[in-house]
């Protein structure tokens, strides 16, 4: 069978199926695959050995063949089928005198490079054949020519194949009045010829540079070579280094960042042969010799170390963790300074960063999220721009809540009606009621505990039964300085139901406007305990069911006013009908 492909993408592989019209092959199909002929590179040949009762005119097939990028066609004599014996494509043998086909090519060429080919075809009688296709091969590489009116076809065939010996095929396939003709030329690929070069040379690099000295690579027409093997040997007063490298797309092979110190040294570089220690290798291109070694000078340098070292954590504790104590290994590396000589920084949840050594251990540890985050310094003072970090999760079991620390003063079992002698300021039905044993907020306002005033430390606290969710203030009154009004001066911490958010304001005397502090974040459901505590330090700190929530540090005017007194206690309410309370309580406290 004859096969002939695109030239770049030779034919691979040819194959025929087959069956038979009659007799025991009938019926089934069979493939055969063929073999490129010896002689001829456009010929494929194959044998078939037939069953018993079986004959070849019985044969009918198709034939498909493969390129070398996987593009297979297929011929099926129009869907007619072939048999053996008969090729419809088949023309009459020229009567004319077989011609002659003289091939001319070069003995040898380089790897890579373009070899030109020619062949003369001629009739026996010596006349010239014009406007003939010959076809030239070299291994699986076939481009086609035609023949000129000098019998004369010329092509040029790019040598991408190893090195080594091979054969110039040029083929004249006949036509209705010639004869076809073939001719054969041994031809050696040769390896090409490389130069390696070093620069710059001589060359100084400061320490720790990153960018040094790059050797490129090149053939004999000077363009790069890409993807070999190159050898790079410093050696000198401060130690050796070397480095294997591959040639990138523009023949180089940058040394990079040299890890020897201050001194003078000699840079070598190799493409093929035996390469000294510390290589100590031999390595051979398929398709290049080998360079010359280059060497030259280099000399480095100290330089102002500016790159950072890296950080890395190691043990950390488990996420989440049931621990309230958590402990921390960890290490760095540096371009210049050894690993044992790196000094370290620590911070935990985001606080200032601080000197630490590995392992580092917090106790203590609150339930919820947590974050360590740990930088490395050198010598040079450099600190890790991008500090290793862990975040976990404590769950530690909660202690008992420690607020509030005193007990319920009015839990408003009783009748239905006013809220009694205990409490004075807006201590009519008007403004608050007692219904169902609980605090009923009507109009609202300041509502305080009569009987007693506390110290300078104290607390406060109510179970908001029933929030209204249209109220900005439903809350307590801590430090009230004169009877039953805020005027004379009071702290008040309430639950904003419309910003979801908890809130402190103070009111001075003299002063009639209520200073307001910034919103802390907060839900409160109905049934959940809001508590306060005003400390003689001027913090004041709002729990929600025994749990501290926020905290607020007084500005110098309010601590000027509140910090060294006591006060009574209370209940303060702003645009809160609906809302309804129980089991007020509080009183002094140990700061």
């Amino acid at each position: 069978v004859g096969a002939f492909g695109e030239p770049t993408v030779g034919v691979q592989q040819v194959w025929v199926t087959y069956t038979g019209a009659a007799g025991p092959l009938y019926g089934q199909w069979q493939s055969l695959d063929l073999a490129r002929s010896a002689t001829d590179d456009l010929l494929w040949e194959g044998t078939l050995t037939l069953p018993a009762g079986a004959t070849s005119d019985q044969l009918q097939f198709i034939v498909q063949a493969a390129n070398q990028v996987g593009l297979v066609s297929l011929d099926t004599n129009e869907g007619g089928y072939y048999t053996v014996g008969n090729d419809p494509g088949q023309v009459e043998v020229p009567t004319q005198p077989a011609s002659v086909l003289a091939l001319s090519a070069p003995a040898t060429a380089g790897y890579g490079s373009d070899v030109t080919l020619s062949a003369t075809l001629t009739a026996l009688n010596g006349a010239p054949l014009p406007g003939q296709t010959i076809i030239f091969s070299v291994d699986t590489l076939i481009r086609q020519a035609v023949t000129d009116d000098s019998g004369v076809a010329r092509a040029s065939l790019p040598l991408g194949v190893d090195s080594g010996p091979y054969l110039v095929n040029a083929t004249y396939n006949g036509s209705p009045s010639y004869q076809g003709a073939a001719a054969a030329q041994p031809l050696e690929v040769q390896k090409q010829a490389s130069e390696l070069a070093l620069s710059p040379l001589p060359a100084s690099v400061g320490t720790g540079a990153t960018e040094s000295v790059v050797a490129t690579l090149s053939d004999a027409a000077g363009q790069p070579i890409v993807d070999e093997t190159v050898a790079l040997i410093v050696r000198g007063s401060g130690g050796t280094y070397s480095a294997v490298l591959k040639t990138d797309v523009a023949g180089r092979a940058p040394l990079g960042l040299i890890p020897l110190p201050v001194g003078s040294y000699t840079l070598s570089a190799y493409f093929g042969g035996s390469i000294p220690a510390p290589v100590s290798a031999t390595y051979t291109s398929a398709y290049y010799q080998d360079a010359v070694p280059q060497s030259g000078l280099l000399t480095i340098v100290a330089a102002p170390d500016t790159a950072p070292p890296l950080t890395s954590i190691g043990s950390v504790p488990a996420d989440p963790s049931a621990s309230a104590s958590a402990t921390f290994t960890f290490g760095g590396s540096d371009n210049l300074t050894p690993a044992g000589s790196l000094t370290y920084e620590c911070s935990l949840d985001g606080g200032a960063y601080t000197a630490c050594a590995g392992p580092r251990t917090y106790t203590g540890l609150t339930n919820g999220a947590h974050t360590f985050r740990v930088r490395a310094i050198d010598a040079a003072g450099n600190r890790d721009q991008t500090p290793a970090f862990r975040s976990w999760t404590v769950t530690a079991a909660t202690p008992a809540p420690s607020f509030p620390g005193n007990a319920v003063l009015d839990s408003f079992n009783r009748a239905n009606g006013g809220v009694g002698a205990s409490w004075e300021g807006l201590n009519g039905s008007a403004f608050y009621k007692i219904a169902g044993n609980k605090l009923d907020v009507q109009v609202g306002g300041a509502l305080v505990w009569k009987p007693t005033a506390f110290g300078a430390s104290q607390e406060a606290f109510v179970t908001l039964s029933t929030i209204d969710k249209r109220s900005p203030s439903q809350g307590v009154l801590l430090k009230v300085q004169s009877g039953g009004s805020p005027n004379g001066g009071a702290i008040a911490v309430v639950y904003d139901a419309v910003a979801k958010a908890v809130r402190v304001s103070t009111l001075r005397l003299n002063n009639p406007t209520w200073t307001i502090y910034a919103n802390q974040a907060a839900t409160f459901a109905n049934g959940e305990q809001l508590g306060a505590r005003a400390l003689a330090s001027g913090e004041v700190r709002i729990y929600k069911n025994g749990a501290l929530i926020a905290s607020v540090t007084l500005n110098a005017a309010d601590k000027a006013l509140f910090n060294g007194k006591g006060g009574k206690i209370g209940i303060w309410t702003i645009a809160a009908p609906s809302a309804v309370m129980d089991g007020f309580g509080g009183g002094a406290v140990t700061p």
